[in-house]
């Protein structure tokens, strides 16, 4: 089981409370990342045994460093979404100064 986590700076963004920027990049996970993994694939395996899914999402880091309004920007299956949002929501960060917005890729991969 190999998973994989790229993480990425985002756009400029105006919330309804407060602006948001791009998060500094020493705003990092304070431990290492733990994919949630759903069961077997409703979809079943590819004929290779395989299981890669891929996705984009953007969220903002509020000062406790606990994650909020997280959104899917990108994927390439509909399978892991809610394991994929869940890792998130269950990741804390390094407490920025004020909350700021990231943008994080996760890949799922798995030989069966």
């Amino acid at each position: 089981m190999v998973g994989l986590l790229i993480l990425a700076l985002a756009s400029t963004v105006i919330n309804e409370k407060y602006e948001l920027t791009p998060c500094p990049e020493l705003i990092q996970p304070e431990k290492p990342l733990e994919l949630i993994w759903p069961g077997a694939p409703a979809g079943g395996l590819s004929n290779d045994g395989q299981v890669r899914h891929y996705f984009r999402i953007k969220f903002v880091v509020q000062k406790d460093g606990k994650t909020s309004d997280i959104r899917v920007l990108e994927s390439n299956s509909r399978i892991f979404l809610r394991a994929a949002r869940r890792t998130i929501a269950n990741t804390t960060f390094n407490q920025p100064d004020k909350p700021c917005e990231k943008i994080v890729e996760l890949v799922y991969e798995r030989n069966f």
